[in-house]
């Protein structure tokens, strides 16, 4: 991909097909799911600061081990960043 070029978005089927053969994470990609997790986190909450039905969905279909994220600052800090930059 050259600098400038957007990255075409996954579709659908495509984040189906990671879930559905599993994925293997090194530490610097496994932290690329908090924010993931964040949002999907978030959207539960009864007044939550954002909401995405995505990341539920995404997250619930990927066999990984997502609670070990529920103490981390990191993760309000990331849906808190997301929120802000969205109504930027």
């Amino acid at each position: 991909m050259r600098a400038g070029e957007e990255r075409p978005e996954r579709t659908s089927t495509q984040v189906d097909d990671i879930a559905e053969h599993g994925i293997q994470l090194g530490t610097a990609q496994e932290t690329l799911l908090i924010p993931l997790y964040g949002r999907a986190v978030e959207n539960r909450k009864q007044e939550a600061v954002l909401r995405d039905t995505r990341a539920e969905e995404i997250v619930a279909s990927v066999d990984y081990d997502f609670a070990r994220f529920d103490d981390l600052p990191s993760l309000i800090g990331s849906v808190l960043r997301t929120a802000l930059s969205d109504r930027g």
